[in-house]
């Protein structure tokens, strides 16, 4: 009603939009951002919000044009620009995506969160130093950044440096103690130092939060499989198939578990239950029995049940 009254009100389209979004009918305020934008055709505001629905909605090229017709309204409109990073970014266009943040940082100085953006981007391109040079810029800025700290501990990681990595994955846990993705990249530096009991205790904080991550489940059931404790990891698998009852990732896990604890027969079952949920993966199977014996009688197994179905 506002915005019949006056068609130029941004501040009620903006609102509009937002409670559309809720509602999951954001595509529904396209049309009031097109209509807003023929009323006045040099509203930044409208054309950055037009962005942002593009770039909730998937939309990116559209999302990118809209904010690329916001900085020519504007060109210091520096929001403008960090979204249209954002934008790159999900598009995996890097080097576009940096140049948005720098024009970002060039407008209104350095922030946490540019810094992070740009980190992220350097991560993406596996320049791991780069990123975390700038996630360390961002900590600086702000030492509660708990995304920073975790940023920095995940560049640490995948350059092996299993210590370090550490260092800051507990800094980002001490500032948010309940998430479960910090906990699960403790329990995986944990066990690459070796601290089994610690890496074992931080999944099962990890899955305490978020019982709904099989990664969670299939890691910390493997530490048990490595050291032959079989019951355990299939129990494990179990606790996450109640989670996730049709994840065929658990019935191959639980399938190889089984045959490791000699439970043939129970095996079989949940193989059949796991090629009717995803047939193709069965060669995730193959890598727990690198002996040419056992894989040949899996295959003959795998042959059998596609000859009967299809």
């Amino acid at each position: 009603m506002a915005i019949e009254e006056n068609i130029l009100h941004d501040g009620a389209l903006y609102e509009l939009a937002y409670c559309l979004d809720l509602c999951g009918e954001l595509e529904s305020s396209i049309s009031y951002y097109k209509k807003f934008i023929d009323a006045d055709p040099y509203s930044q505001a409208a054309w950055y919000n037009l962005g942002i629905v593009y770039n909730k909605l998937g939309e990116y090229e559209q999302a990118v044009e809209a904010y690329e017709y916001a900085v020519v309204i504007e060109e210091n409109f520096s929001s403008a620009y960090f979204n249209m990073g954002n934008t790159y970014l999900q598009m995996e266009k890097f080097p576009k995506a940096l140049d948005a943040y720098v024009k970002t940082l060039d407008i209104e100085g350095p922030s946490p969160e540019v810094y992070c953006q740009i980190a992220i981007v350097y991560e993406n391109m596996e320049q791991y130093e780069l990123g975390l040079k700038y996630f360390q810029k961002a900590t600086k800025l702000d030492n509660l950044y708990d995304e920073a700290w975790f940023g920095a501990g995940k560049c640490l990681f995948q350059q092996e440096k299993w210590y370090q990595s550490l260092h800051f994955y507990n800094k980002a846990l001490k500032l948010d103690h309940e998430n479960a993705e910090y906990w699960k990249a403790v329990a995986q530096t944990e066990y690459n130092i070796g601290n089994i009991v610690s890496s074992i205790d931080a999944y099962e904080e990890a899955s305490m939060l978020n019982p709904d991550d099989k990664e969670i489940w299939m890691d910390w059931s493997y530490i048990y499989y490595e050291q032959g404790e079989y019951e355990k990891a299939i129990e494990l698998i179990l606790s996450g198939l109640e989670e996730a009852p049709d994840a065929p990732e658990y019935f191959y896990r639980l399938t190889a578990y089984l045959i490791s604890a000699g439970k043939y027969k129970e095996a079989f079952n949940y193989l059949e239950n796991a090629l009717i949920l995803d047939f193709d993966m069965h060669e995730v199977l193959l890598e727990f029995f690198p002996r040419l014996e056992t894989q040949k009688a899996l295959y003959k197994i795998i042959n059998q049940f596609r000859k009967e179905n299809s």
